[in-house]
This record gives structure tokens, C-alpha cells and sequence, in this order.
């Protein structure tokens, strides 16, 4: 019953919004775990720590997003085009990933900007994942 209610009130099912909460704070735990490699790294090691802090923020974001878009219950068949779903992962790693990472490299005072910069990339690649959608609308 409550089950319904929350499908009904949101349209989503519930296992796939906890889902997609666990899937983002694991994520944000392990990113805290790589700022420390990170930060503590030094030559070509720092660059591969890096890289690997951009692309688990950007995949798990895009992570995130996708599970919880999974659990979108319309009363319509969906399905996903499958190059602009890459695409919006790709978004994902480049725009979110990459000024996150991008960070460390920055003087402190442009972090916030990098901050931004990343806010805006969530942006892009929600919009993106929901151009993936097909079916949604009835012409």
C-alpha cells in the first residue's frame, strides 16, 4: 500500500530511489577516500589518482542519475537511445569528474569556481540522460 502511494505521489518505485542513495554515498565515500590518495601522491602517481577521482565522481554520478531514472514508473512503455545514454556518462566523467579533480591542481581560491563548474555539469548530464528517454512523450 505504501508502496503505491509513493509510485502514485512520484512516480518512481522505491527500491530504485534507495538504490540510487546507496549507490551515492558509496560513491561519495570512496571519493573521500581517493582526495586523501590524492593529496598525498606525488608525480605520474598523483596523475593516476586523479584520474581515477574524476572518473568515479563522474560515473557515479551518472550512476546515481540512471538508477533513479530506472525507477520511473509513467504509465508509458520507455526505453533509452543508447549513443546519448553514453553520451550523458561521458558528460558525466568530463563535466562533473573533471573539474572535481581538477581541483587539487587549482589555487584555493578557485575551487568554489571549480565547485560551480561541476554543479553545471550535473546540469548537463541530467539533460542530456533525459534526451536519452524515448517514449515519453505522445505526439
Amino acid at each position: 500500500m505504501r508502496d503505491q502511494l509513493f509510485v502514485n505521489l512520484l512516480g518512481t518505485a522505491p527500491p530504485f530511489v534507495l538504490t540510487a542513495l546507496l549507490v551515492c554515498m558509496v560513491m561519495a565515500g570512496t571519493l573521500v577516500m581517493l582526495f586523501r590518495h590524492v593529496e598525498t601522491a606525488a608525480g605520474p602517481a598523483r596523475i593516476g589518482w586523479t584520474a581515477l577521482t574524476a572518473l568515479v565522481a563522474g560515473v557515479g554520478v551518472w550512476t546515481t542519475h540512471f538508477v533513479a531514472m530506472l525507477g520511473y514508473r509513467p504509465d508509458l512503455a520507455l526505453v533509452y537511445d543508447e549513443p546519448t545514454t553514453f553520451l550523458s556518462a561521458v558528460a558525466g566523467v568530463a563535466f562533473v569528474g573533471g573539474p572535481i579533480a581538477g581541483s587539487f591542481f587549482v589555487d584555493v581560491r578557485w575551487r568554489g569556481f571549480m565547485g560551480g563548474i561541476a554543479g553545471l555539469g550535473v546540469g548537463a548530464m541530467h539533460f542530456t540522460g533525459m534526451s536519452a528517454l524515448q517514449g515519453c512523450l505522445v505526439a
